[in-house]
């Protein structure tokens, strides 16, 4: 729906303060004796800990949430209360402005409009303590399970294929009290819902069903595939007022401490610390002194376990606390494309008036100043849930070094400064490290250079520390005739969200650039060190290691008139493959690289799809992506994996989000293989090959279809893309992409292939060849 591009707008006024006119003014019809209008909102009977209403009065994490959004916007709210399938119906008929407490999804958003998520959870099995026979989703099959009606976990346990013995109840309290006096086998609710109504009404016979760690001692929770809940504030559909404000304030709340404040507050049990000497003593003085030495054996084991269980909980909290930042960011970023490319669209109409000039430049200002935001926020969520992994990986460093420069090419010329890179010669051109990490910290650096700098210039410098066989040591030294920094300072450099008196005057940045930059170069071995006086410039360099590559990274689609065209052989029977993806463009990429070769393919957009085409169809190969609605790919893969002995077939994880800590949970559940996004042509060839035993012909393709494609999309398009890809904005690329493919479909494939093989070098050559050619003409 819409509502994604007017959350965006919201946060660029936020950001720039200065584009109220995106907004008219609405009718209110629910005013004050001042006049300011009071929105009605609502909340379920209790649903602890985010609804709490046993004192008479509304509260609970989503309320309190919400209370406090509203008073950072200046919202004036009334609360009531009621049951959940009023409300939800009021707010469906406009009787209600807003709901604190709503899970997300597709359904409810065709009636509907959702701020971001502000916390994600996942829900469980509920059973007595009794209990022998249910232990994961596979054991309910056949048994008698109870949820709240309407709740999430209703539409999940449907869509399970649960419902022919489906008890539903008014409240979940209903649920768990009729669960520990037997009347049926078990409870699907949210985790944290179940266990706080089971502390709070005294529950002893019930609980929620974990299994076995991987350290063989230690238990933890199970959850449910397909049951996320992302909890939203909701608003009537086509409210976008309040739904802006609402975003806004959720972006106050996560930044000032409020949330985390109320987090605390809500999920104590999440958050308990070890236990204290003094508990440890107490425990230690009561035990018989006859069996003083085994039951000390005994003591040690279980705080193990406490601690090791308090750890796990403090990680979930923090967790679910970069979760929702990380989910805000990526909900702004799409609607983001959209803003960029038709405001940077819009500026070449010369129908235009000088004023709407301006507005649309302001726009894309801030716009990029909001992505640049959202960018590192992302990057700092990464590293804080330890998910940014450091590869080792073969690429052109002399090639990325020239990419950095034509990036800063631009600005540099119009400030009139100098850019020298000085011995980069001396270094080997083909190494092996992390040229992400690597080239993050260089556009940081280079970056921050540039753009302090008014006069002079700023050398990039490279020079050989150590070396040991085929390792060496690089320096990397950053240098500029800048304003300097100060000694008190430089202190505050490698802080979050601190920036230094230039910076603040510049009015741009996060102040998180050189704190990613400093945990990218800790990753690679190394530590951003500064030199800097006021008015003398600054130097900031460091070492990483590296090691030399024996054979140049070169992938097939480098050299046009050597690349190839994968096909089945002639004598071979064309194999049947299902690429189960629910990205689309990722779907329509694979798919079409299988047919181009020869491949029957069929296709399904999330898990369960896939397992039924497998069932009626009988792939030789699945691709099967991890992450997708509905059903996810591991759940998918062990359904399809249990119908052996009748029928066999060889299944490959392909994702973009598979970190290397969960290879072995891939695998274990029935996967042969797996690739990671972007791929390389050759290598899905070379692993259907191997499984299958096929050997598919490597042909040459004749004419590069990459410079036709380039060659059919237009001089203005070619322009764009050009720009683009010198900047790495990946977001307008993205843009281009979809604006291609309205025209031709094929052409925006083939340019997106590239796009996801990051071969950025290969599509400026051509689309240099082309211009070359077009001067020629």
């Amino acid at each position: 729906m819409k509502h994604s591009l007017i959350i965006l707008l919201i946060a660029i006024v936020f950001v720039n303060g200065s584009l109220l006119f995106a907004f008219a003014e609405e009718d209110l019809d629910i005013n004050d004796a001042n006049g300011n209008r009071a929105y009605r909102s609502a909340t379920e009977y209790d649903y602890p800990p985010f609804s709490v209403t046993d004192s008479g009065e509304a509260d609970g994490f989503s309320v309190e949430l919400l209370k406090a959004v509203a008073a950072e916007t200046g919202i004036r709210l009334t609360f009531r209360i009621d049951e959940w399938s009023v409300i939800k119906e009021e707010l469906r008929n406009g009787e209600l402005d807003v709901l604190p407490l709503v899970s997300y999804s597709e359904e409810r958003d065709e009636y509907y409009d959702f701020t971001v998520p502000y916390i994600v959870m996942y829900g469980n099995i509920f059973v007595r303590t009794d209990n022998s026979t249910i232990f994961s989703e596979e054991d309910l099959i056949g048994k008698e399970i109870a949820v709240m009606n309407g709740d999430t976990a209703h539409e999940y346990a449907l869509r399970m294929g649960y419902s022919d013995r489906l008890v539903l109840t008014s409240t979940f309290q209903e649920a768990f009290q009729r669960l520990q006096d037997g009347e049926f086998d078990a409870v699907l609710a949210q985790s944290l819902v179940g266990e706080k109504i089971i502390s709070d009404m005294g529950l002893n016979n019930v609980k929620a069903v974990n299994q076995l760690a991987d350290d063989g001692i230690s238990r933890i929770k199970t959850t449910l595939s397909g049951f996320e809940q992302k909890f939203c504030f909701a608003v009537k559909e086509g409210d976008r007022e309040l739904l802006a404000k609402l975003n806004e304030g959720l972006a106050v709340v996560s930044v000032n401490g409020t949330y985390n404040q109320l987090y605390e507050k809500w999920f104590p049990f999440l958050l308990e610390n070890k236990p204290s000497t003094k508990e440890i003593l107490t425990t230690v003085a009561s035990i018989l002194i006859p069996a003083l030495l085994l039951m000390m054996g005994f003591f040690v084991i279980a705080v193990r376990r406490e601690v090791k269980r308090k750890t796990w909980q403090l990680e979930q909290a923090n967790e679910a606390k970069s979760r929702f930042l990380a989910d805000m960011s990526h909900e702004l970023r799409t609607p983001l494309n959209a803003i960029l490319g038709y405001s940077t669209l819009m500026q070449k109409d010369t129908d235009l008036s000088s004023k709407n000039h301006h507005n649309l430049a302001v726009i894309n200002k801030s716009g990029n100043h909001l992505l640049s935001l959202i960018n590192d926020i992302l990057e700092i969520t990464k590293i804080e849930t330890r998910k940014s992994m450091l590869k080792h990986e073969i690429f052109d460093l002399h090639q990325l070094v020239e990419d950095i420069e034509a990036m800063f090419a631009l600005e540099i010329q119009r400030k009139n400064l100098s850019f020298e890179t000085r011995r980069l010669s001396e270094i080997p051109r083909f190494v092996i490290g992390d040229p992400l990490k690597l080239r993050i910290v260089l556009i940081n650096l280079v970056g921050n250079a540039v753009k302090f700098t008014e006069h002079g210039g700023v050398a990039l410098q490279f020079s050989m520390q150590e070396r040991l066989q085929n390792k060496f040591r690089m320096l990397i030294e950053v240098e500029d005739t800048g304003p300097g920094i100060s000694e008190a300072e430089k202190e505050k450099l490698f802080q979050l969200f601190s920036q230094t008196e230039t910076g603040r005057k510049q009015a741009n940045g996060s102040g998180l650039g050189l704190v990613i930059s400093q945990e990218s170069v800790r990753m690679m071995g190394g530590k951003i060190r500064v030199d800097s006086r006021e008015g003398e410039g600054s130097r900031f360099y460091f070492t990483i290691d590296l090691q030399e590559a024996d054979i140049p990274c070169i992938s097939d689609s480098v050299a046009e008139t050597d690349r190839k065209r994968y096909r089945v052989p002639k004598d071979a029977k064309p194999p049947v493959v299902l690429v189960a993806e629910d990205t689309t463009e990722s779907r329509e990429l694979l798919a079409l690289l299988l047919r181009d070769a020869g491949c029957i393919v069929l296709e399904a957009v999330n898990g369960a799809e896939a397992v039924s085409i497998a069932k009626e169809n009988r792939p030789e190969f699945i691709w099967m992506d991890i992450r997708m609605p509905v059903m996810d790919g591991l759940t998918a893969t062990r359904h399809i994996k249990a119908m052996e002995p009748d029928y066999k077939t060889v299944i490959a994880a392909i994702s973009a989000h598979v970190f290397e800590e969960e290879r072995d949970s891939i695998l274990a559940a029935g996967a042969d293989d797996m690739l990671g996004k972007p791929f390389l042509e050759q290598d899905v060839f070379q692993m259907m090959g191997k499984h299958l035993r096929i050997s598919f012909e490597a042909e040459k393709a004749g004419r590069n279809r990459l410079a036709v494609a380039l060659e059919a999309i237009g001089a203005e398009e070619r322009s764009m893309l050009k720009e683009a890809l010198l900047l790495l904005d990946m977001d307008r690329l993205q843009l281009l992409i979809e604006q291609i493919n309205k025209q031709n479909s094929d052409n925006a494939k083939i340019i997106s292939a590239e796009l996801e093989k990051m071969n950025y070098t290969l599509l400026l050559k051509e689309l240099q060849t082309n211009e070359e050619a077009g001067a020629k003409d």
